[in-house]
């Protein structure tokens, strides 16, 4: 509200100020709560950076810069513009401004703006408190400091009739033209506080001045090594007490530090010292008092409590929310409130002067922008986790890190990296990286290997033809066929009734089937991996939620808090252990669909996107398939889809209950007759890979949550040689595909690296096998020799067996020849 600074005040203006703002300005001034609080708010106002904003015709969409806006009246852009500039000239007046209007609105909940020229300054907007503009039957007065209480006079310069004076409050809820603000529902509280407060700090005065009084009956006497010195008080007692008490205070090295006063005197004599204290006690009820009174300010002040109390109740993983909510719950609900009231109090009665019509310049508003307060939380460990699993981009990955384009590392320097970090490599992956370092340098060829240079590789030499021999020479035996082998000969790895391992040569070409079979198969990788990342960070947060939960609910049993002294949240409830954290926390196990509403929304957008790739995939397949068959097989996806989440969703909720209580990952069960298969680790992966592997399984069309009789609660196989596949590789795929006659001709095995790579695995890729009871997979290590390897077959395992596919028309005539 704009007043008329050329007319007197009405009493209707007298009547807004209010009993309770001077003791509101007190407090702020003595409890150090209440000056931190408005501090706070007050700096975190004061960095926003404020302009001349537009709406625009979304409802929804926030105001955009003015200089943006193309649609504005004439002028209307520059006029704005230069409003915005008068009220302040660059961030450091609009800076003062900010937090003057948000200490005045958090206090007495009202003060004013106040324009006028100034000697040498020119003209000035500021705020100003309700104190320092007073009003009178003569005007408005403008003073900067407190009247004299001796003195009634106004004391203060008298504004000029032109000066722009505006009133802004915050409106009471019941009547709307007095003030209001949090300071005033904590009054009674704060008074308290300052009684308490004034009460101890007197108490521990009066310990620190007050030595008491000690009475000493006359009867005794101090024994004293010479009994010759004379009293300089007329008592020889006291005179001699008063020397051994002071003695160690002017030199360290008396004995009276170190070895005690004796008296001496009858036994019922000595029983009568007493020594009377003159002194206030601490009441410890009073500290504790303190303490609630605290925290009832905080809930009270419009703060989150922890801005007051810290962040000692908040793990690591939510601290930086902390600001987030701040802003989004307190800091923009008052700066909304604070630019409403400069655009209506300043902004647009400025523009009216100017020609503008209400039409117009309620266009344009003063609005804000937090960039410089709100904080985010740190990606960078989530973006390396999707980055290694193939999910995102090297440039998204240096965007969250804070990186740009230009810090991407060179050719020649991921070569050399790679080089230092793999150590030993292959003869020619050695030579290529040499020749890339320096291309001129030439490395000759041997009888085994080739050499390079600056034109490309050269051949091996051919080794030279031995010489003829004749089968007479003397001391020259000629082999025979059953002759026993050379004594250097290594063993045969297999035994002679097992199939040979046919890998695929590196480089061979690949038929336009191969490549959309292998393509369908890293489809359900990635789809994987990425679900595993997600599913990993939503079971940190719930363990974490948890025991945060658990942590604030027994902080007051002193016990309990010391067991929990520097325990991460994630393991409070395995310290405390089943019993102690459901008596503190009865629904920690319950379940709770808010768990994983980030992996349901990862599995919703990601798991739709891959089974629309592939069945854009599968219409390069069979070309001839027709819109209805396209269409029905989307049905069925989207039903195994919903399926799948279902499944995942329970296994999430029984691993975190078992998760709970572990004290840290432990390996995956192994099925019985697995029972010797190596523990492989999974790093450090909250979830395991299983329960991944078997949802995708369903949304390929294993089976539905209830009435699938393919997979265990666990996530695996009811027959332990039964393949789970995926969206891509599994049942849906399959058997739409069988009814093109177009089926698998034989199964890749493709290993896929964890954090402990299993080398038997790896061995086996790129190997091309019948399917998964073919004897290729045979292993022929220590545990046991026998078994067949099989995809998921110990923890962590990653790797497929992948159905490469081909016509039926082209199989039958690949078996008739």
């Amino acid at each position: 509200m704009r007043l008329d600074a050329s007319s007197p005040a009405t009493a209707r203006q007298r009547q807004l100020r209010q009993s309770w703002q001077p003791d509101a300005w007190k407090y702020l001034d003595l409890l150090p709560p209440i000056h931190y609080a408005n501090t706070f708010l007050g700096r975190a106002c004061s960095r926003m950076r404020l302009f001349a904003a537009a709406y625009t015709d979304d409802p929804k969409a926030p105001p955009i810069p003015v200089e943006d806006a193309t649609d504005l009246p004439a002028g209307l852009a520059d006029a704005a513009a230069a409003a915005m500039a008068r009220l302040g000239s660059g961030r450091m007046a609009t800076a003062a401004l900010m937090n003057s209007y948000t200490v005045n609105l958090s206090v007495p909940g009202e003060c004013y703006l106040l324009g006028r020229d100034e000697t040498y300054v020119g003209e000035s907007w500021e705020i100003r408190s309700i104190d320092e503009i007073v009003t009178t039957d003569k005007g408005y007065y403008l003073r900067d400091l407190p009247a004299d209480p001796s003195d009634h006079s106004i004391k203060g310069e008298l504004l000029p009739p032109d000066a722009y004076i505006a009133r802004l409050w915050q409106p009471h809820p019941r009547w709307r033209a007095l003030a209001d603000s949090p300071a005033r529902a904590i009054l009674e509280p704060c008074e308290e506080l300052l009684w308490l407060s004034r009460g101890i700090r007197a108490a521990a005065k009066s310990r620190a001045m007050t030595n008491g009084i000690l009475l000493v009956p006359d009867e005794l006497t101090i024994m004293q090594a010479d009994e010759s010195d004379d009293s300089e008080n007329g008592d020889p007692f006291m005179d001699a007490l008063t020397r051994a008490l002071v003695a160690p205070l002017t030199d360290e090295g008396s004995p009276s530090s170190v070895v005690p006063l004796a008296l001496r005197g009858p036994g019922a004599i000595l029983a009568m010292i007493q020594h009377l204290r003159l002194d206030r006690e601490i009441d410890k009820t009073s500290i504790g008092r303190c303490a609630e009174l605290i925290r009832e300010i905080a809930i009270g002040i419009d703060l989150p409590s922890e801005v007051l109390l810290g962040v000692a109740d908040v793990n690591h993983w939510t601290a930086w929310q902390i600001d987030d909510s701040t802003f989004k719950y307190h800091v923009e609900p008052v700066v909304q409130r604070e630019v409403d009231g400069l655009t209506a109090g300043y902004f647009w009665p400025t523009l009216a002067a100017e020609g503008f019509t209400p039409a117009e310049y309620r266009r344009v508003v003063i609005w804000y922008d937090p960039t410089e307060l709100v904080t985010h939380p740190d990606r960078t460990e989530d973006a390396l986790k999707l980055w290694d699993r193939h999910a995102i981009s090297n440039e998204a990955l240096r965007g969250v890190a804070g990186f740009g384009d230009d810090d991407e590392p060179s050719g020649d320097e991921i070569v050399e990296r790679i080089a230092l970090r793999l150590g030993r490599l292959p003869d020619n992956v050695v030579e290529a990286i040499v020749h890339r370092i320096d291309p001129s340098l030439e490395i000759p060829a041997n009888t085994r290997d080739p050499g390079i240079g600056p034109d490309g590789p050269t051949p091996p030499i051919p080794p030279a033809s031995p010489a003829p021999t004749s089968p007479d020479t003397p001391g020259e035996e000629k082999p025979t066929q059953d002759g026993p082998p050379p004594a250097d000969r290594p063993e045969p790895h297999a035994p002679t009734s097992i199939q040979p391992r046919i890998l695929l040569a590196a480089g061979s070409p690949r038929s336009s089937m191969e490549r959309i079979s292998i393509q369908l198969a890293e489809d359900d990788r990635a789809l994987r991996d990425r679900l595993q990342v997600a599913a990993d960070a939503d079971m940190r947060r719930a363990l974490e939620r948890a025991g945060a939960r658990v942590r604030s609910r027994t902080r007051h049993n002193s016990r309990v808090a010391s067991a929990l002294d520097g325990i991460p949240n994630m393991t409070v409830c395995a310290t405390l252990g089943r019993t102690v954290t459901c008596a503190a926390v009865a629904d920690v196990e319950e379940e709770d669909d808010s768990r994983w509403d980030g992996l349901r929304e990862h599995w919703r957008v990601w798991v739709a996107a891959v089974l629309s790739r592939i069945r854009g995939r599968l219409a390069r397949l069979v070309a001839h398939a027709t819109a209805d068959d396209h269409s029905r097989l989307e049905v069925q996806q989207v039903a195994h889809a919903a399926m799948g989440w279902e499944w995942l969703a329970a296994a999430m909720t029984r691993h975190y209950r078992q998760m709970l209580y572990q004290q840290q990952t432990t390996p995956e069960p192994v099925a019985s007759h697995e029972r010797h298969a190596p523990v492989i680790s999974a790093g450090s992966s909250l979830v395991p890979m299983r329960l991944i592997r078997a949802a995708v399984a369903i949304a390929g069309g294993m089976g539905a949550q209830e009435t699938s009789a393919g997979l265990t609660g666990e996530g695996a196989a009811v027959n332990p040689r039964e393949l789970l596949g995926g969206a891509g590789t599994g049942p849906d795929v399959r058997g739409w595909l069988a009814g093109f006659d177009v089926l698998p001709d034989v199964w890749e095995w493709q290993h896929h690296t964890v954090t402990t790579p299993f080398l038997p695995h790896a061995e086996l890729d790129g190997l091309r096998v019948s399917g998964p009871d073919d004897d290729a997979l045979t292993n022929f290590g220590s545990f046991p020799p026998g078994v067949l390897f099989f995809p998921g077959d110990h923890p962590g395992c990653a790797c497929d067996l992948v159905p490469i596919y081909q016509a039926a028309s082209a199989l039958a005539a690949c078996a008739k020849s």
